[in-house]
C-alpha cells in the first residue's frame, strides 16, 4: 500500500502542478517564485517521502482513491461513494487554495522586508500577522499526515458553500467587485484617535492569528478536520 500511495501521489500531484503552471489565471496571477516553490515541494516529496512510507504504515490515501475512481468510470460505473467525493473535493480545495496562500505569503513576506527598511509600526505589525497566517494556511493545504491528526474527514459538499467561499478569493472576487463595488484601506486615518484605533485593530488581529495557530496543520477552508478546543476556540467557536 505504501508504494501504491507514493506512486499515486506522484501522479496526482504532478498533474496538479502541470495544471497550475498552464492554467491561464495562474500563469498571469501567480508570482514566479510561487511556481518554483510548488515545483521544489513536489521534487522534495518525490525524494523524501519514501523514507516516511518506509517507517510508517499508512492507509489508502486520497490519490489512490481518485485514480481508482477514474478507472472505475471507464467501466461505466458512475456511482460516487462518500469517500471518493471527499477525495475529489479535497483535491479541488488543494489545487485552488494552495497556490493562492503561497502567493499571499510571498506578497506579505516581501512587504515585511520592505517595511524593515521603511519602518512603520502599524504596517509592520499588520503585514507580519498576515504573513504568519498565510504561511500556516499554506502548510495546512500542502500537508496531510496522520501523526499531525489533520487527515481530512469531509469537505463542504454544497454548491452554496463553495460559492460563498470562492467568491472571496481571486479570480472570483474580481468579478464580484464589478457587481458589488467595494474598497479597503488598511491605513485609514481616525484623526487624533488613529493610533488608539490601530492598537485595537492589531490586538483584535492577534486574536485572529491565535485562531490560526490553534488550528495549525488543521487550517484549511471547506474541510473538516475535527474539533479544536484550545484558546480562543475554548471561548468562541468562530474567533477569526
Amino acid at each position: 500500500m505504501s508504494v501504491k500511495n507514493y506512486i499515486s501521489n506522484i501522479i496526482i500531484f504532478g498533474i496538479s502542478i502541470l495544471f497550475v503552471r498552464n492554467f491561464q489565471f495562474y500563469v498571469d496571477y501567480l508570482r514566479e517564485d510561487v511556481h518554483q516553490t510548488l515545483l521544489y515541494i513536489y521534487l522534495a516529496y518525490i525524494i523524501i517521502s519514501p523514507i516516511y512510507y518506509f517507517f510508517v504504515e499508512v492507509e489508502k490515501n486520497k490519490s489512490v482513491i481518485i485514480i481508482e475512481y477514474f478507472k472505475k468510470l471507464f467501466t461505466w460505473n458512475i456511482h460516487t461513494t462518500k469517500q471518493e467525493k471527499t477525495a475529489l473535493l479535497f483535491l479541488g480545495v488543494k489545487i485552488f487554495f494552495t497556490p493562492l496562500m503561497l502567493q499571499f505569503f510571498y506578497q506579505n513576506f516581501q512587504h515585511v522586508n520592505f517595511l524593515i527598511g521603511n519602518f512603520n509600526w502599524f504596517g509592520f505589525a499588520l503585514t507580519t500577522i498576515f504573513m504568519l497566517d498565510t504561511f500556516i494556511f499554506g502548510f495546512a493545504y500542502l500537508v496531510e499526515l496522520k501523526f499531525l491528526n489533520n487527515i481530512v474527514k469531509s469537505v463542504e459538499p454544497t454548491f452554496l458553500g463553495w460559492f460563498v467561499a470562492l467568491i472571496c478569493y481571486p479570480p472570483f472576487n474580481f468579478y464580484a467587485g464589478e457587481f458589488i463595488p467595494w474598497g479597503a484601506n488598511d491605513y485609514v486615518k481616525y484623526g487624533e484617535w488613529t493610533n488608539i484605533v490601530r492598537v485595537i485593530i492589531i490586538l483584535l488581529l492577534l486574536v485572529y492569528l491565535s485562531a490560526t495557530f490553534s488550528l495549525g496543520a488543521k487550517a484549511s477552508n471547506l474541510t473538516n478536520r475535527g474539533i479544536i478546543s484550545r484558546f480562543p476556540y475554548s471561548i468562541i467557536r468562530h474567533p477569526a
